[in-house]
């Protein structure tokens, strides 16, 4: 499974927090044909799960967390100034 900073776990709980979603869900992890996206979804049988505060923060499915397994997501501040999630 994919790494999670701290940074970047408070992030998606923030996110979370945000939308209102209910704590049973967190964001889940999308393979689009060339890139990853992010969705509000519940957790279901299979899939990998980050928690933070027993909250699930990330979530992803079996081949989602295998192609991602020994990368980190991390939450940083581009040069534009926005801040950004960045699969390192």
């Amino acid at each position: 499974m994919v790494e999670v900073t701290e940074r970047a776990a408070g992030a998606l709980e923030a996110m979370l927090t945000g939308n209102e979603a209910p704590q049973d869900v967190g964001v889940r992890i999308v393979a689009d044909a060339d890139s990853y996206g992010m969705t509000i979804d519940t957790v279901r049988e299979g899939d990998e799960v980050v928690r933070r505060n027993e909250r699930p923060v990330l979530i992803a499915d079996q081949q989602v967390a295998q192609t991602l397994s020994g990368h980190t997501i991390d939450f940083q501040t581009a040069s534009d100034g926005h801040d950004r999630f960045r699969l390192i």
